[in-house]
């Protein structure tokens, strides 16, 4: 074992836990049906009450015959005239797991933090719809959204896509498939330990092969569910690190976990995007682990993080308009040094700008550390 893996002694109290509470939640036998009951068990587990000031309301959007789910999350005030700014959401799960209730704790979450509207993408899941059948369900919302989102009271100027797992992947295949299209382009990409590879990129594969919660074989199981046909896996709509260039791309906000097989193909796309002139983000979460954002969800706000950088809020991980000096965890700052930009709450606001705010985007170029880009 690498010494660079996470052992449990590693592990804070905090992700311990998390780990031993998701261990309460396995599938009764190896189908793919007590799979899906199993994670919808543990995602019930750790979502909290939907916030005050936060309504929801399904909606159903018609594509060749048939209908995909839509989750839209939304502050409980009036809608301004030109519409909500807007984050399309992406959920993880493999490409085999979720839907519309599995990352509630992070869509109400975010609709509440950022006065924004959040719409949550119920796409096909493999092995019963195999790739690209989850991307071009994500394609299809952002093509209506992007022409008609004011039906659902949102500004299609005015919209970030973001997600986790391989919801990050769906939401940078989306943003190089629509690079240089007709009509609004979208205004930013936040990704939370996004899948960007068939192969997760070294060292981190190797170093954190049988991470909990997330090892290299599972990796390798649901990408033989979504894409069983090798022949797809150089595709950059699987793949979007196999993209010739990343050159026009929106701004970026990555985040990762440390203790992660997936760490580095976050790292390895923030260093390809900022060479492309995208300006872009990337941060490490010390000590997390994959999935860690719903460790700190259930019922509660966590701090934003401990002195040692290992106790994540979920509304700061994405947002970060609260937190202190040690943001993310990550070492690419100098203790005390401001924080960075952009992250999603900026990319938001961005995409509703103001005089406030005017000249707040850059791209992260001087590294302090080998790992950061």
């Amino acid at each position: 074992m690498s010494v660079a893996m996470a052992r449990a002694d590693q592990l804070s109290a905090e992700m311990q836990s998390f780990v031993n509470q998701s261990a309460l939640f396995q599938p009764v036998d190896d189908s793919l049906m007590q799979m899906r009951v199993a994670y919808d068990a543990l995602c019930r587990h750790f979502t909290p009450p939907l916030p005050d000031g936060v309504q929801l309301e399904d909606h159903l959007l018609p594509v060749d015959g048939r209908h995909i789910p839509l989750r839209l999350y939304r502050p409980a005030t009036a809608t301004p005239s030109a519409g909500w700014p807007c984050v399309l959401y992406l959920h993880g799960g493999g490409w085999v797991l979720g839907g519309l209730d599995s990352h509630a704790f992070i869509a109400a979450l975010l609709a509440q933090e950022c006065a924004a509207s959040v719409l949550v993408v119920d796409y096909r899941l493999a092995p019963e719809h195999v790739f690209p059948a989850a991307f071009d369900d994500c394609l299809a919302v952002w093509d209506w959204l992007s022409v008609d989102g004011l039906a659902l009271g949102i500004n299609p100027a005015r919209v970030v896509v973001a997600g986790d797992s391989a919801g990050s992947n769906l939401a940078a295949a989306l943003c190089l498939a629509t690079r240089g299209r007709q009509g609004p382009p979208l205004c930013g990409q936040a990704l939370i330990y996004p899948a960007l590879a068939a192969v997760p990129t070294e060292p981190a594969a190797s170093e954190h092969a049988d991470a909990p919660l997330l090892g290299r074989d599972d990796m390798a199981y649901y990408l033989a569910q979504y894409a069983p046909d090798p022949a797809t896996h150089a595709d950059p709509r699987l793949a979007p690190l196999a993209a010739a260039n990343l050159q026009g791309m929106p701004p970026a906000f990555v985040a990762v976990a440390e203790y992660d097989p997936l760490r580095d193909d976050g790292l390895l796309y923030v260093r390809r995007l900022q060479a492309s002139g995208v300006a872009a983000q990337y941060h490490l979460g010390r000590g997390l682990l994959h999935g860690c954002c719903a460790s700190g969800s259930r019922g509660r706000r966590p701090p934003a993080w401990s002195a040692h950088c290992q106790r994540p809020s979920l509304a700061c991980l994405l947002t970060r308009h609260d937190m202190d000096r040690h943001d993310m965890g990550c070492s690419a700052m100098p203790c005390g040094a401001a924080p960075p930009s952009p992250d999603l709450a900026m990319l938001i606001r961005k995409a509703w700008p103001d005089k406030k705010r005017a000249g707040i985007y850059r791209p992260v170029t001087t590294p302090s550390r080998g790992e950061h880009p």
